[in-house]
């Protein structure tokens, strides 16, 4: 377990503001970076009361939130200012949201609305159906994700794309991760740097930070075990300290911390959070 866990082991000495600057050891720490929750991890929860769920969040000491339950212009089946405020009073903030691909392109004005309304700086592209993914529809979605991310600029918010482990799969020899950030505008479209699922594809986040610079703003934090499996944040194989380290490189703003499939999600996020704070 010690071998393991040893980013905890390592004493971050390091200034670091909320716009999650790099570890620097040497240096004495300010102020402690605020450490978000993909609300994902918590989705059967979240569908059955929310707002009971929230408060626990609230209570581990999460507070920046990305949601992931976006429907027919409805947030977790709530009104956006309704659900707005209930975050809100918890003393927590939502920074972004993961919106399907059609609701993207054929739900447009209500998300914008819904943006607006909860105060959000980004909106994500999470996923595409494994029947959907070729190269045409990889241009489809580069189209798209420019367009957005131009009409986002203009509203001081940006557009981003999240990644799993198939972008890293070659498709008639282009990897289709490696299309998205050469094709999108580097000035109108982030990403959302997945560490699990990059590391599944035996790919190093550390490698894609050099070569695209600036391009990951956004960053999920979730585990690997041994095994390949999911596990809390610091119980697994990932070297969070030097992936932390490089956050400047990367252009990281802002984290959150997630994991796909738990036995005890209300368990998970506090284990992970406890341990992700020692990095700190």
């Amino acid at each position: 377990m010690m071998k393991k866990r040893s980013f905890l082991k390592t004493s971050v000495t390091c200034a670091i503001g909320l716009g999650a600057l790099p570890l620097l050891n040497g240096c004495e720490i300010t102020m402690k970076p605020n450490i978000g929750l993909q609300l994902y991890t918590l989705r059967d929860l979240m569908s059955t009361n929310p707002r009971k769920t929230l408060e626990h969040v609230a209570k581990v000491g999460y507070k920046e939130l990305e949601t992931a339950g976006y429907s027919e212009g409805k947030m977790y089946g709530l009104d956006f200012s309704d659900f707005h405020s209930m975050v809100t009073d918890l003393g927590m903030k939502i920074v972004s949201s993961h919106i399907s691909f059609k609701d993207l392109k054929f739900d447009w004005g209500r998300v914008l609305h819904m943006l607006q309304e909860t105060n959000q700086k980004y909106v994500v592209l999470p996923y595409l159906g494994e029947n959907e993914r070729n190269l045409k529809l990889y241009h489809e979605v580069i189209a798209l994700l420019n367009e957005k991310g131009a009409e986002l600029r203009e509203l001081d918010k940006v557009m981003a794309y999240h990644n799993h482990s198939f972008e890293f799969d070659s498709i008639d020899d282009v990897v289709p991760m490696e299309l998205l950030l050469n094709e999108t505008d580097v000035d109108l479209v982030d990403f959302e740097l997945d560490l699990y699922w990059t590391s599944k594809a035996g790919v190093s986040a550390l490698d894609l930070f050099k070569r695209h610079k600036n391009r990951f703003s956004l960053w999920h934090v979730k585990d690997m075990s041994l095994e390949g499996d999911f596990t809390e944040v610091g119980n697994g194989v990932i070297d969070f300290q030097e992936i932390f380290d490089q956050a400047k490189l990367a252009g990281m703003q802002h984290f959150f911390i997630e994991q796909d499939q738990s036995i005890d999600p209300q368990e998970s996020i506090e284990t992970s959070f406890k341990n992700l704070e020692h990095l700190f």
